[in-house]
């Protein structure tokens, strides 16, 4: 009896032990959770940073491993993949919180966050992060970051896209087109075309629509940060010019002042092109309608920034006969700069 129950007791042991070896293979990685024999983790703390009960942040690379079962247990999850045409879009369950006012966590060094210990220990914040996963292969602990793949944007040819942020710091008021980001030095802030989200926000970028656009080609850029609404070019066609209404900045500041009206003659008492003048901006990033009109040929315009108007080159021409009668006639086309002028009258919507 004895016999037999010392090779029970050497069956057990060799079963617990070949119970506590994990292989980890190439494309999975390993993580560990401790059952008992350790401190308790914080209130509210999810991920165990020091050895706490609990799944912890530390992965396995791919080999052969060992814990004592009873005390450890192993999870074995996929490596995440990102294809060519796709991004991936990261949130954490675990880590500081938000700041007040923000919708997405600042990016924190984290080796593409597949070292949870470094992004806990850096401060890493909880929720939906500005930074993603481009195209490539990640060894990522998956019950800290869920991870959701997400489209490329993509822009087309004869098509413009229109970035419209939903983090930053709140539009000024008075603004429609966000002001552009900037460097501590003054410079425009280089964010590669929005797929830098996290140097959008440390330049200090405004929430909502931006002024510059996508041209065409694909586009690596957090949905959670920018919508990318999708326009067609602007297109003025020939015989045709364009009248811009500029959304971009204040409103120019000007005194409230008109035509003066007709004299008791019958006669106008002023001259109508001189009024029309004194509203024409040539400064394109100051709000209002530009002086210079747009010649024919297709433009990235973006349609939150400016309003295009389409205007035929032609012109009318007031002639005031002796009789006192009034006769009209078409004629050719007259100077850019006097046309503008008499076209904007012609337009309530500006």
């Amino acid at each position: 009896l004895a016999w037999i129950a010392a090779g029970l007791v050497v069956i057990l042991v060799a079963l617990l032990i070949l119970q506590g070896f994990c292989l980890i293979g190439p494309n999975q990685v390993g993580i560990l959770t401790k059952n008992m024999f350790g401190k308790k983790m914080p209130e509210g703390q999810i991920i165990a940073r020091n050895g706490e009960i609990g799944v912890q942040a530390q992965t396995l690379m791919p080999g052969l491993y060992w814990r004592l079962p009873i005390i450890w247990s192993f999870t074995k999850v996929p490596v995440v993949t990102v294809d060519n045409a796709s991004i991936g879009i990261v949130e954490s369950i675990d880590g500081e919180p938000l700041p007040k006012g923000r919708v997405l966590a600042d990016e924190v060094e984290s080796n593409q966050f597949q070292d949870a210990e470094m992004f806990l220990a850096n401060h890493g914040k909880k929720g939906p992060q500005v930074g993603i996963l481009r195209p490539g292969t990640y060894r990522i602990n998956s019950i800290l970051f869920h991870i959701t793949r997400a489209p490329a944007v993509k822009i087309g040819e004869n098509t413009v896209g229109i970035a419209i942020a939903k983090d930053g710091i709140p539009l000024p008021s008075g603004y429609v087109i966000a002001p552009k980001a900037l460097n501590a030095n003054g410079t425009e802030a280089d964010h590669k075309a929005y797929q830098n989200g996290q140097l959008f926000i440390d330049s200090k970028g405004y929430r909502g629509p931006q002024l510059d656009t996508l041209q065409p080609g694909i586009y690596f850029i957090n949905p959670n940060l920018f919508d990318i609404k999708i326009e067609n070019v602007a297109e003025v066609l020939p015989g045709y010019v364009a009248v811009i209404r500029s959304n971009v900045g204040l409103e120019l500041e000007r005194e409230p002042q008109g035509p003066a009206g007709t004299t008791g003659e019958g006669k106008l008492g002023g001259p109508i092109h001189e009024d029309v003048e004194k509203i024409l901006i040539t400064n394109k990033y100051t709000r209002g309608i530009w002086r210079e009109p747009v010649a024919p040929g297709k433009y990235n315009l973006n349609a939150i920034a400016f309003s295009a108007y389409q205007v035929p080159t032609s012109a009318v021409t007031i002639d005031w006969a002796s009789e006192g009668r009034i006769g009209t006639e078409v004629k050719g086309t007259k100077s850019t700069e006097t046309k503008a002028a008499a076209v904007l009258y012609s337009f309530d919507p500006l």
